[in-house]
């Protein structure tokens, strides 16, 4: 995997997205500190160069209607290395790190299109690492790996060991293995929990279910059954469960 690093950037997101026509396929980019760093539905990612903020590249062909499929085999290869750091972290749909209810790591996949032709996808991966400390806007929302384990990391090996995971998990998914699904829904912060979720501009309670091999979360509501494939989902109930993984 070629790989290039920059003190400063405006988005290792962006970055990929200007420049995926000259780069090889699983071309990495990091940076210590994005300016404009972005998380889901347009939220800034603000950082104190304590993080490790990376995006892979994804040259090779997935059909459109596949897309979905990326955060969790992403979300997946994450967890694999963090969980060997810190115990009882989870993963909420579809594409975030929790531990105690709190952000430890996000994932951004944007697609690239010339017309309606997909010319590449841009992981785009955020984790907390040496963080000490958060803005008073993130301090009841996100936790590091330093907060929990009161050690220092080696963010450079860190992301190399990351990108190594999701090499392999995504390869096996192009190999027809789709053990990225059952891995998620055994580690699953927000199975059997009352969700609040927006769904064709209404709001909705349901209770969350399981993540389905699209992409989507399945919800059960006294509408009916609803499988969400985008939007935001916050908790309704402030319990923590015990992490139950499945058999």
């Amino acid at each position: 995997m070629k790989k290039i690093h920059f003190d400063t950037i405006i988005s290792t997101n962006a970055f990929l997205k200007n420049h995926y026509h000259e780069l090889a396929d699983f071309f990495l980019v990091s940076t210590t500190h994005q300016t404009e760093g972005r998380g889901r539905l347009g939220r800034i990612w603000n950082d104190d160069r304590n993080s490790a903020l990376f995006s892979i590249l994804i040259k090779q062909e997935v059909p459109v209607n596949l897309i979905d499929r990326i955060p969790l085999i992403a979300v997946t290869s994450v967890h694999k290395v963090l969980s060997r750091l810190v115990p009882r972290i989870l993963i909420k749909w579809p594409n975030d790190i929790i531990m105690t209810e709190k952000k430890l790591a996000g994932i951004l996949v944007e697609s690239v299109f010339a017309g309606d032709v997909l010319q590449s996808i841009v992981v785009g991966f955020g984790i907390n690492v040496n963080n000490r400390t958060f803005s008073t806007e993130l301090l009841q929302k996100s936790t590091s790996l330093a907060i929990e384990t009161d050690r220092f990391y080696d963010i450079d090996a860190l992301i190399d060991e990351i990108a190594k995971s999701f090499q392999t998990e995504f390869q096996a998914w192009r190999d027809g293995n789709d053990d990225f699904i059952k891995y998620c829904n055994r580690f699953s912060s927000l199975f059997g929990r009352t969700i609040t979720f927006y769904h064709d501009n209404q709001e909705f309670k349901g209770k969350a279910g399981l993540m389905a091999i699209d992409g989507s979360l399945a919800v059960s509501t006294p509408e009916g059954n609803i499988y969400i494939h985008s939007g935001e989902v916050s908790l309704s109930d402030n319990r923590e469960l015990p992490l139950k993984p499945e058999k």
